[in-house]
């Protein structure tokens, strides 16, 4: 049986119920192999005694109910479930339905009737996922990055036909943190691609489970894991999701999730420290490393922090973060450091950065805590164990980090949920706001883990609501002493970003590029995603060409944007381009790289209502030449002619002209690290 959607289709085994074919029209492109052994859409954790790991599948092996419904639809019904170990009374139904632009809506709804806790669902879980063109060139788009499954999931030369401790090279565990920081994926090449989303509005624990099944052949199977915990005598219902088979690249599919999250995840409004800005500077008040804060040498006092103030806004930045600025590590309370100043040298700071339009932000960390504080503050593993993690350094160390004869900074982490933990964090929040400051950027804002803590009253996935419940009252307390407060903190996600200003995370060009977040900033435009810089003109351009918040960090912290000459002048440069196309970064769309044609490593485009603005790098120490196509009027439809304009450091070799062709095709030769913007309206 099947159903329909533009020219979508959906085929699904009529007697188990199982998944045979998602595949487009003329001209055709199938997503599921017709080869394969049937899968079904869904997987069910169903532990029994002595088989804990136990799964029942909707497989070729059930007997289902499919029927067709009213209004386009499509139902699966079970009543009851088998595997090798027996039925089960577990009833479940699926639903699909037609949606517009081709698309397809999946529900799922399941009773638990057996005696066991249903820990773990996959819907949709969708197996016999072949490559819609060649397997090196189809990709698995996430929100902090994209994927090669069908060429990475793959022992080398056959090395081994078990699963190896090294589960690399079979599957992938995305949780929901890094890559899979939003509830959508895209599955395809250049020409045409799988779209998948979610409509949960929640932050419960969630991921996608990506396993290459088959090593001889290119074949993937995507699970969406919910972790619902069903109690016997319970019934739970998945959310919504949308499925959408499609042409074009991912952000054909992009642009479907986006029409859903500008209804329903709106962003944070921005303030006036971050408007028009190129980013944030970091501050390490003492070293990074050594034993004990106390022993650290200072890099700054609290009295220099209006020098770093100006330092900073000579460069276009009015947001500056300090770390290392309190007396202990892993515990609540905390005090601050007294070797850097006293309390009212550091209000003081704080006032006067303030007044010069600065805002100085708190590095709060308090998610681990050392393990001996009450149990009750604790996430728990289904065993009733500590999640717990080392974080000894120095540099006098072999190795730097963690060695194996010393150790000095055990954390385990809270679970937000806490009673005990909660009072502890809102009174050092007091404390933060008592000493003048109105932001914080939090330590760790993540929480992926299941909590099993009995003292808690929460489903396990539930810990991430908490969390973010929480972190919002730091922001609205915040507001009271300056209403342009921001607030940041490590990682994001889609659902933070709505009160999430910006992230600080440990990202730079050591393991990350920026066009590793091009999906989300084309979903989500006016979240500011960081991006750590020192002194590279190669990092500062790529970063700013993407439209990334670069958070400025000059000799590891300690030292001041204004110190290299040439980065500190390529850095106003670029602060004045910022505030002159202010509209296409605070108001309009990151189109991204993939909307252009032609050779070119470092480029990017940017669309504000009628008007494009195209930035490229050259990012070498040699002469470049570049080719850069844009497709006129498929992104300007509506405009017979535009005006081009090419902006080069040069004024000398800038010019404008009026283009009245389908496409614009630029060659211009660039210097090494220079900048070019190519404004079209």
């Amino acid at each position: 049986m099947e159903i329909r959607a533009g020219d979508s289709t959906i085929q699904i085994d009529k007697n188990s119920g199982a998944l045979r074919r998602i595949f487009l029209g003329a001209p055709a492109v199938e997503f599921i192999g017709t080869d394969f052994v049937l899968g079904g859409l869904c997987e069910i954790a169903l532990p029994v005694k002595g088989y804990l790991s136990h799964r029942v599948r909707t497989d070729g092996s059930q007997c289902a109910l499919v029927s067709h419904g009213r209004r386009d639809s499509l139902a699966i019904e079970y009543n009851e479930m088998r595997s090798s170990e027996g039925v089960f009374t577990l009833k479940a139904r699926i639903e699909i339905r037609e949606e517009p632009e081709g698309a397809f809506k999946l529900r799922m709804r399941v009773v638990n009737e057996t005696k066991s806790v249903i820990p773990q669902i996959l819907f949709p879980n969708l197996n016999g996922l072949i490559p819609v063109g060649r397997a090196d060139q189809t990709t698995l788009m996430c929100g902090r990055g994209s994927l090669n499954p069908y060429t990475e999931l793959t022992a080398p030369d056959g090395a081994v036909s078990f699963v190896p401790y090294e589960q690399r090279y079979f599957h992938y565990n995305l949780p929901y943190e890094e890559p899979f920081c939003m509830k959508w994926y895209d599955l395809g090449d250049s020409d045409s691609g799988l779209t998948v989303f979610s409509k949960d509005l929640t932050s419960d624990i969630q991921g996608l489970f990506v396993e290459k099944t088959e090593q001889e052949r290119d074949v993937l199977r995507i699970g969406w894991a919910h972790y619902p915990h069903i109690a016997p005598g319970e019934s739970w219902e998945s959310p919504e999701f949308v499925l959408y088979p499609h042409r074009g690249t991912w952000q054909k599919g992009a642009d479907i999730y986006r029409k859903f999250t500008d209804k329903h995840l709106k962003p944070v409004p921005t303030t006036s420290y971050l408007k028009d800005t190129l980013g944030v500077r970091s501050v390490f008040m003492t070293e990074y490393y050594g034993a004990k804060i106390s022993e650290r040498k200072a890099n700054f006092r609290f009295r220099d922090l209006p020098m770093i103030a100006e330092d900073a806004l000579n460069y276009g930045v009015k947001e500056i973060v300090i770390w290392f600025w309190k007396n202990k590590f892993f515990e609540l309370p905390l005090g601050i450091l007294q070797e850097l100043g006293t309390e009212e040298e550091l209000r003081d700071a704080v006032k006067k950065c303030r007044m010069m339009g600065v805002n100085v932000v708190a590095f709060v960390s308090s998610r681990g805590i050392k393990p001996e504080f009450p149990e009750e503050w604790f996430e728990h593993t289904p065993e009733g164990r500590k999640h717990c993690e080392s974080h000894t350094h120095s540099p006098d160390f072999v190795p730097y980090f963690n060695p194996l004869y010393f150790e000095f900074a055990t954390m385990a982490y809270i679970c937000p949920a806490s009673k005990g933990w909660q009072k502890a964090f809102r009174s050092e929040l007091q404390e933060v706001n008592r000493l003048g400051f109105a932001s914080v950027c939090f330590d760790q804002l993540i929480s992926w883990r299941l909590c099993y803590n009995k003292a808690h009253t929460h489903r396990p996935q539930e810990t991430p609501r908490y969390l973010y419940e929480i972190v919002k009252e730091a922001v609205e307390k915040g507001k009271k002493i300056d209403p342009e407060a921001t607030f940041s903190g490590e990682s994001f996600s889609d659902i933070s970003q709505q009160f999430q200003h910006y992230n600080w995370d440990w990202v730079s060009g050591l393991k990350h590029r920026p066009a590793d977040f091009a999906a989300f900033r084309y979903v989500f435009p006016r979240f500011r995603v960081a991006f750590l810089v020192d002194r590279s003109l190669r990092w500062l351009h790529e970063a700013f060409v993407h439209g990334l918040w670069i958070n400025f960090f000059p000799r590891h912290g300690a030292g001041y944007i204004g110190e290299n000459k040439d980065f500190s002048r390529e850095v106003q440069r670029l602060a004045r381009r910022k505030k002159e196309f202010s509209r296409f970064f605070e108001q309009g769309d990151y189109l991204g790289k993939e909307v252009l044609k032609g050779d070119i490593e470092i480029a990017c485009a940017y669309r504000y209502k009628s008007e494009v603005l195209i930035i490229a790098a050259n990012s070498g120490k040699e002469k470049s030449t570049v080719q850069i196509g844009f497709p006129l009027k498929e992104i300007l439809s509506s405009v017979s002619a535009v005006r081009v304009h090419l902006i080069r450091e040069r004024s000398s070799l800038n010019r404008a002209y009026e283009e009245k062709g389908k496409s614009l095709l630029l060659r211009e030769t660039l210097e090494p690290h220079e900048l070019i913007a190519i404004h079209i309206r």
